[in-house]
């Protein structure tokens, strides 16, 4: 007994079409904007994208193919298609997370296994004209798939922290629900299914599917940036410095705020001597530079200060006279992006304050107390 609800199911394939592109193309957007900070493992965001754009490029075509093409050489030929897509779409998404990129998150040599056995079931899918076999083929498939997914994705929730955790998570339960309608209701199977329970799999089919959907755009909408593994047990300490004075307007001992490692505290310690001479010995040393070097445009980047490192940025505009050193036991990509943050969100906050500096001479530590709290918003993002 055939389901008919055509003309219930056609405008939410071309929904599910429309809003599969709008996220694939949001994940792509997302992981350009990011590229020059040269952080390999947000590629996820590109394996997603080829993941969703080819993915349910083809499950649109297997849908429509299964309920509304009578016509055995097209619906062969969209059965084809589809296969296509589909594996396109899947291995894409494993040859993008197998590069060394991912090799501190996953085993990339078990995920270039699953490449592997990913192209043998598609050859299988493509030369077996069997309609049963060929139905139970795909969702081995996209079973193995969405369960190596689910792995691939818990890796990333056990190494994330704060908001980009919590959009993780939320990505993994919209994924879920799309992969789940995808493995029982793709394409009537009166195989595993009666025919009330195929007619209820293809009423709820397609709504789920764009409810999952909307919950991987909300998650992935404004997603931070993932940053590499373990970098904030690499800071110490940040200064932010006034050269034109010679004078810190601000600190953070990033040690002493953060309660998981007090017990570190013995590791590290800013003498007064050290604090009063920190700032000279970088303002000596970048006016060195400048002077060899005749242009005042050169800076500075990082300062090797005895086991550990000064990374530095700089203020631009008309506040080229702030500084922002942080001490770090590691130089790390992701610090240097860390500091440009800190740096944006500093002059975004107290830019007119900065101008006129000569205004809180000595109130400096009670000006800028609350951007201790910005600091651990930061911290708590990335």
């Amino acid at each position: 007994m055939a389901i008919d609800l055509k003309e219930f199911h056609y405008p939410f394939i071309y929904i599910i079409l429309i809003l599969g592109y709008q996220i694939s193309i949001y994940f792509f957007y997302r992981y350009f904007r990011i590229k020059d900070e040269e952080l390999g493992i947000n590629k996820f965001l590109l394996a997603f994208g080829s993941l969703y754009g080819f993915g349910f490029t083809g499950i649109v075509i297997r849908t429509i193919n299964s309920y509304y093409v009578d016509n055995p050489i097209l619906s062969n030929f969209n059965l084809t298609t589809s296969h296509i897509l589909i594996f396109i779409a899947t291995f894409s998404f494993l040859a993008i997370i197998s590069q060394k990129d991912f090799n501190d998150l996953i085993n990339t040599k078990i995920t270039k296994l699953v490449c592997v056995f990913t192209f043998t079931i598609s050859l299988f899918i493509l030369i077996i004209n069997n309609i049963t076999i060929v139905g139970i083929l795909v969702i081995v498939s996209v079973f193995i798939g969405g369960l190596y997914m689910l792995f691939f994705h818990l890796k990333l929730l056990k190494n994330s922290t704060g908001i980009i955790r919590n959009k993780l998570i939320l990505l993994l339960i919209g994924e879920s629900i799309i992969v789940i309608m995808i493995i029982i209701g793709a394409e009537k199977n009166p195989y595993f299914f009666t025919v009330t329970q195929q007619m209820i799999i293809a009423l709820v089919y397609c709504p789920i599917i764009i409810l999952g959907q909307f919950i991987v755009f909300y998650a992935i909408f404004g997603i931070p940036l993932f940053l590499e593994f373990n970098w904030q047990e690499k800071l110490l300490s940040l200064y932010i410095i006034n050269s034109d004075k010679s004078q810190v307007i601000f600190q953070y001992n990033f040690i002493k705020n953060n309660k998981e490692h007090l017990e570190m505290k013995k590791d590290f310690n800013v003498s007064s001597e050290y604090k009063m001479l920190f700032p000279d010995g970088i303002i000596g040393i970048d006016n060195i530079i400048s002077r060899v070097t005749e242009s005042k445009e050169f800076k500075i980047e990082k300062i090797k200060q005895g086991e550990n490192l000064i990374l530095l940025n700089y203020g631009g505009g008309d506040l080229t006279f702030l500084m922002f050193c942080i001490l770090v036991k590691k130089e790390m990509i992701s610090i240097k992006y860390f500091i440009k943050l800190i740096r944006e969100r500093f002059t975004e906050l107290y830019r007119n304050i900065i101008l006129d500096l000569k205004a809180i001479e000595g109130k400096e530590s009670q000006i800028f107390l609350d951007f201790n709290n910005e600091i651990k918003i930061l911290l708590n993002t990335n």
